[in-house]
């Protein structure tokens, strides 16, 4: 499937699908892979209707294959579709990552949509996600356009430098740590052969 779509051949691709649905039960990575194609190739109604067959199948949607959905409804700027759909990821226990909520800050700025922009900066406050910088500067130029506040945006990029902070002080207590452990471990040897030195010296003597 993932060949023939490569290959151009969607229509193939979705034959194959329908050959492997026809002899066993596809899994959530299946249906992910071929939501992915559907929505790669413009084909988002689809996409979205094997999305639903999915979850009809009992099949949980993963971070990944809700981020396909999402991002195919921020493309079309239907934000509000947008925000349910995270709002059930969350109450699938399925945390939007990183990535999706970078892409979302994005594809928010792009549109000049600030409201859902702050509804994802809240987020990524609140569980600590890091906001890179190119789409701080795209997400502060939406909201100087809007004439929109910028603090809650400089409050998530915060996050960056206290997550790069910690990282440093955790590199540095690791080496405190195994300089110790060396010291700890050298220490009586050197300190042996040292002794064993002087002794040789003074025997020569």
């Amino acid at each position: 499937m993932h060949w023939l779509a490569r290959a151009g051949d969607v229509d193939g691709a979705m034959r194959v699908w329908a050959e492997m649905k026809a002899k066993s039960r596809p899994t959530v990575v299946s249906y992910t892979a071929c939501v992915k194609i559907l929505f790669d190739f413009g084909r988002a109604e689809e996409a979205r209707r094997v999305f639903k067959e999915m979850v009809a199948e009992g099949l949980r949607p993963t971070c990944k294959t809700y981020t396909l959905l999402i991002e195919n409804l921020a493309d079309t700027e239907n934000f509000e579709a947008t925000l349910d759909n995270i709002d059930k990821l969350k109450e699938a226990c399925v945390k939007p990552d990183k990535a999706l909520c970078n892409i979302l800050v994005q594809k928010c700025s792009r549109a000049c949509e600030t409201s859902v922009l702050t509804c994802i900066l809240q987020y990524m406050k609140e569980h600590f996600n890091v906001l890179c910088r190119p789409f701080f500067l795209e997400a502060l130029e939406a909201l100087k356009s809007s004439g929109d506040t910028n603090e809650l945006l400089r409050e998530v990029t915060i996050i960056f430098h206290v997550k790069a902070l910690t990282m440093i002080q955790y590199c540095l207590i690791k080496a405190i740590v195994l300089i110790e452990v060396l010291f700890s471990t050298l220490g009586p040897m050197l300190l042996k052969h040292r002794l064993n030195a002087k002794t040789l010296i003074r025997g020569s003597a």
